[in-house]
């Protein structure tokens, strides 16, 4: 169950030698989740604030805490939790070739 829900705040999106790059701030409030999904591109991020925790197809759970950066393979469905109950998660995520988020199945 989500509490609240996850922002989105678009900051770029650029034409990087034919393949189409974005990057935008997210934040996902205290007990709140995002969805299991997976991109058709590379997702790149880097955690500004909260505490949380990723998990990412064949890997471990990973701890999400500020000044970690992540990098996740086109295809490969992942998902988030903010673990911290009294801040939001906050992140700037990377795009690159194709931001279409494609839920799981």
């Amino acid at each position: 169950m989500t509490t609240g829900q996850v922002t989105r705040t678009f900051l770029l999106k650029a034409n990087l030698a034919g393949t189409e790059g974005v990057m935008m701030e997210v934040e996902v409030p205290p007990g709140g989740h995002v969805e299991k999904h997976s991109h058709p591109g590379y997702d790149l991020f880097y955690v500004l604030a909260g505490r949380g925790v990723l998990e990412v197809e064949g890997r471990e759970p990973m701890l999400l805490e500020p000044g970690r950066a992540v990098y996740i393979e086109p295809n490969l469905e992942h998902c988030a939790v903010n673990t911290d109950p009294d801040r939001p998660l906050k992140v700037v995520a990377l795009w690159i070739g194709g931001q279409e988020a494609r839920p799981a199945a």
